[in-house]
């Protein structure tokens, strides 16, 4: 996607949440490689909470309907053309 928009000699570090394919995009184009602590935040108060998306507490509902949505729109280029 870089090369594609013309961006890889202007990018020197990616910030992702720790995918393999991240790590591996970075290391192919020797950006720094930098995990993002927001997500790993989440993902700790979640953790320790006992909150995830299959669980039935209200909390947890709630963030699977978020992801739910934020899913439908970021796969379905229709629903994207709908929100401009």
């Amino acid at each position: 996607m870089a090369t594609k928009w013309s961006i890889e000699d202007k990018v020197s570090v990616i910030v992702h949440d720790g995918a393999a394919n991240m790590k591996d995009t970075g290391h192919k184009n020797r950006w720094i490689d930098t995990e993002c602590s927001s997500h790993k935040l989440h993902l700790a108060v979640t953790g320790s909470r006992g909150i995830d998306k299959v669980t039935s507490n209200p909390i947890s509902k709630c963030v699977s309907a978020a992801s739910h949505l934020v899913g439908h729109f970021s796969h379905s280029p229709l629903a994207e053309l709908e929100m401009e």
